[in-house]
């Protein structure tokens, strides 16, 4: 096959063009690899969210922030461990990492998991705000809120025919977390982009909801905990560590996750990078609240207890 000079010029221009594409959105991720080798300890920027960053170091309180500062220094040893190689025992070995971080945080476990069925505070608030979700928004946006790459506890193909997220399985708390760290780990063993597969967990892990409290915090540990582990990153700091990821679609996630790690490393040896107001101003350009008004409405008028603090954002 003979190609004219002008063909080789356009695929040879269409390939730079991709590769440059390729290289700008892997940015802090390539910048994180090279930095695993040396990097600090913990830092309050990791739990503050980025949008609170002019609080400081004490936004959410000093108890907040010193039990913050000791189950990192916790993480940080347990992500230098090797997993077994064995699907199932290494699966199994995140449950116990993952309960061994709410013990960190001094919660309780419950037994059984699903955020749409809890009768407790948190699950009646989630409940209240997908019928605020399901009367307000396209039901394809719905359903993003529940899809993600891994075995999760809902299916979110129902929503597209009307009805409420299907469960997948109903088990009890210890092997649903191992159902979805099983399907984790697979997805990582095959090759699939673990940045994804991260924002992926977050969400399911918010969707089991195993902890009567401080659900958000013990997802950011475990979160940087496999980022050491994987030596993809040293770690994140997030415009929004916690709500965001009930309403946030996984692709969303990813990309907010990618700029949680180039702040990060922006931050390393300076100032909480997020006290720079074109940062935060970059952040609002690049993540606009979606229906933010029909959301607001609707909480507004169905209460004050689902609040408008699950905007994403």
């Amino acid at each position: 096959l003979k190609l004219s000079s002008f063909s080789m010029r356009a695929i040879l221009l269409t390939l730079l063009l991709w590769a440059g594409s390729a290289a700008t959105k892997s940015r802090s991720l390539l910048q994180s690899k090279l930095r695993t080798s040396r990097c600090e300890g913990p830092t309050w920027g990791i739990w503050i969210d980025g949008k609170d960053a002019t609080g400081g170091s004490e936004a959410y309180g000093a108890n907040y922030s010193t039990l913050m500062k000791h189950a990192l220094q916790e993480v940080y040893v347990t992500a230098g461990e090797t997993l077994p190689a064995d699907l199932k025992a290494r699966s199994m070995r995140s449950v116990q990492q993952f309960e061994d971080l709410a013990r960190l945080l001094e919660m309780p476990l419950y037994k059984d998991v699903g955020l749409l069925e809890m009768d407790v505070h948190a699950g009646r608030a989630f409940q209240g705000i997908y019928g605020c979700l399901n009367r307000s928004l396209p039901k394809e946006e719905i359903s993003k809120m529940f899809r993600t790459e891994l075995d999760s506890i809902y299916d979110a193909e129902c929503i597209l025919q009307g009805a409420k997220p299907c469960r997948r399985y109903w088990l009890p708390r210890r092997q649903s977390l191992l159902r979805l760290f099983e399907s984790y780990h697979s997805h990582l063993a095959r090759g699939d982009a673990p940045l994804p597969l991260l924002a992926s967990l977050l969400k399911g892990l918010a969707l089991l909801h195993p902890l009567p409290d401080r659900n958000g915090r013990s997802r950011l540990l475990f979160l940087q905990l496999e980022l050491r582990r994987l030596k993809m990153a040293c770690g994140t700091m997030n415009f929004n560590n916690n709500n965001n990821v009930y309403v946030d679609s996984v692709e969303t996630l990813t990309d907010k996750l990618d700029e949680a790690i180039a702040m990060y490393n922006a931050g390393i040896g300076s100032e909480n990078p997020w006290l720079d107001r074109v940062n935060v101003q970059e952040h609002k350009r690049k993540f606009p609240v979606r229906f933010e008004q029909l959301l607001s409405d609707c909480y507004a008028q169905n209460g004050a207890d689902i609040g408008v603090g699950l905007l994403p954002g």
